[in-house]
């Protein structure tokens, strides 16, 4: 805590024990959306900024849907085009697919502003058929490349450029 900036008010580490859930335990993948209105605190956007100032690589993957929101456009005001972010490992979301409608997946709106960014996706294989896989990429990809079409939401009118869409695996660095 002596080396955050004033305006971020000291925190505790959460309790990393299993067991069943309390006040400040942490449990893994959890819903930030009921802690904060915003999607992220005062610390995780002082820690957000600094990545980016640091130019370090900003995965948007395992943040909730709020917290994904308020990253973009905290990307989208950097000047001179915004900073592109990443999504390693997700899905297109779909409401009515389960395990698709999962906050995990990324919106076609979140594709489209990733793709603004110069950022990267990277659709996840776990537990897809390769044919439903296949559908995923392409309704992503043409997302994606209508977001740089005329009239599309992107400012620059670039085509759509090889990197933008990938493979996405949850390895841990391998």
């Amino acid at each position: 805590n002596l080396f955050l900036p004033p305006s971020v008010p000291p925190f505790t580490v959460p309790n990393c024990r299993l067991g069943p859930p309390g006040p400040n335990q942490f449990l893994g993948h959890v819903n930030a959306n009921l802690r904060t209105t915003t999607g992220l605190t005062a610390l995780g956007e002082f820690a957000l900024r600094a990545m980016m100032k640091r130019g370090m690589i900003v995965d948007i993957d395992h943040m909730s849907d709020r917290g994904v929101n308020r990253t973009l456009a905290i990307a989208t005001a950097v000047p001179n085009g915004g900073y592109p972010v990443m999504s390693g490992h997700t899905g297109v979301r779909a409401r009515s697919t389960p395990p698709l409608n999962a906050e995990n997946s990324r919106t076609t709106a979140q594709l489209a502003r990733v793709a603004c960014l110069g950022g990267m996706c990277g659709l996840g294989t776990d537990g897809v058929r390769a044919v439903d896989w296949s559908a995923q990429y392409a309704r992503a990809y043409d997302v994606m490349r209508r977001a740089f079409a005329p009239g599309g939401q992107c400012p620059q009118n670039n085509p759509l450029g090889v990197g933008y869409l990938g493979l996405g695996t949850d390895t841990n660095s391998l």
